[in-house]
């Protein structure tokens, strides 16, 4: 029995354009959120619900697909 297998690997670019409002945090404390991990799990409900408030932009950078027997070997 054969298995398909294969990799995808791309470079995932958010970009955002959101208006300071009253309730906005300061840029110290935005800047933390997304260097501390926060954006990670952000990223990754974006990516499987969909935003409408970025822009997702998916550059790939390597893709193959190919066929292995059920011991793994081409």
């Amino acid at each position: 029995m054969k298995r398909i297998k294969g990799k995808y690997v791309a470079q995932v670019v958010f970009e955002w354009d959101l208006p300071r409002e009253n309730n906005t945090l300061p840029l110290e404390k935005i800047r933390h959120h997304i260097c501390d991990g926060e954006m990670k799990n952000a990223i990754a409900e974006a990516l499987h619900d969909g935003s409408d408030d970025c822009v997702i932009t998916v550059d790939q950078m390597y893709a193959d697909v190919y066929e292995v027997d059920d011991d793994g070997t081409d």
